[in-house]
Parts: structure tokens; sequence; C-alpha cells
């Protein structure tokens, strides 16, 4: 590699670990490298921010090309399933908003270096006070099969995707919120924008 294309990629790598817009492309295999470093050395709230910098990478590349990153948006897709675990597991992603009135407000942004979404705690609880704890798609219940150890344990899953709206918004645990097991979580979010639940049903159905 010349010397400029390595300062460039240097550069992008940079400004991805940042969560900043950089411009050089980086192909399919050194985007999942960064990302898989950047996981590994920073967790996930550096995932958070490198996700951050891709997207707007992707943004940029597409605003001005004729065609869709599909492979760029595929990685984003994958790499975002990783920050979609219950709050339960990693408390630290993202922050819980303390909100004790009847209405749930989600999408809130802090600035940091990035935008982190905020997400509702009692919306999470509120949607399952309605729905239950068992899995929306493939209606796994882990109470029944780890007893005490999997009792009300679940993941919640929005419907709509925060980050696709970015602004705050008035959210309701029963229409907007589904709860789902992580496997089901993990691959309603292997696609972006993310699947839908009767989509990944039918899928199911299929195999």
């Amino acid at each position: 590699m010349a010397l400029s294309s390595a300062k460039m990629v240097v550069t992008s790598f940079r400004h991805l670990i940042r969560g900043e817009r950089y411009r050089r492309a980086l192909n399919g295999p050194v985007t999942e490298a960064f990302l898989d470093s950047i996981h590994r050395d920073f967790g996930l709230k550096g995932l958070a921010d490198a996700l951050r910098g891709l997207q707007l990478h992707i943004e940029y590349y597409e605003s001005f090309s004729k065609g869709t990153a599909i492979t760029l948006r595929q990685i984003y897709g994958r790499f975002s399933a990783l920050l979609t675990v219950d709050e339960d597991v990693a408390k630290d992603f993202p922050n819980e908003v303390q909100n004790f009135s009847n209405e749930f407000i989600e999408g809130s942004v802090e600035q940091v270096l990035v935008n982190k979404y905020e997400r509702s705690r009692e919306a999470r609880q509120a949607c399952l006070d309605v729905h239950g704890y068992v899995c929306a798609v493939c209606n796994f219940d882990f109470s029944q099969t780890y007893g005490e150890l999997g009792d009300r344990f679940i993941h919640v899953h929005h419907l709509i995707e925060i980050s696709s709206i970015g602004v705050e918004y008035k959210i309701d645990p029963k229409k907007d919120l589904r709860p789902v097991c992580p496997n089901c979580h993990a691959m309603l979010h292997r696609r972006t924008p993310a699947l839908k639940i009767q989509e990944l049903q039918s899928l199911l159905l299929k195999e």
C-alpha cells in the first residue's frame, strides 16, 4: 500500500473511532476488522461511537453515488445487533431515562462525542406488563426452559428503531415495543432497517 493510501486509511480509522464522518471508503473486510478491534478494546460504548461514524460515512457515500452501500449496510446491521443486548445484561449501554410520569419518552439525545440514544426503563417494563415474557417471534419462554434462572428474562425490541428517528418521541409500550428472545432480537437486526417481526416469523416457518 502506498504511503498516501495508508495515511488515508489511518485517518478514516481515527474518524471512525471518534464517531465522525469519514470520506475515504474502506472495503468490507477492513471495516469489519476495525469494528472488531474497537469492540474488543473499547467495549459497547466504543462500538456505538464507531457505528455512528460508519452510518455517517454510508450517508455521505450514498449522497453522491448512484448505488447503495450494501456491504457496509450489512456490516452495520450485524454489529448493531451487538448493541441490542438486554439492559439488565449491559447496563452501561444505552443510558436509561429516569421517567416517572405515565408518558414514556425515548430517543432524547445526549451530546457526548456522538449522539447516544437514551431508552426508558419504565417503557420497557410497561411493555412486559402488557405482552409478557414470551418471545413474540418464536414463543420461547426462558422460565419454562431454565426455571427460576430464566424467570422474567427477555429482551425488548423497538418496532421503530430509535436511531432512525433521531429526535425525542413519545413511545407507546403496547404498540411500539415487543418482547423477543436474544436470538430473534439479533436476527431482527441482521438487516438495516431491521426486519419486521412478521418477516422473521415467515423465515422460521420456511425452515
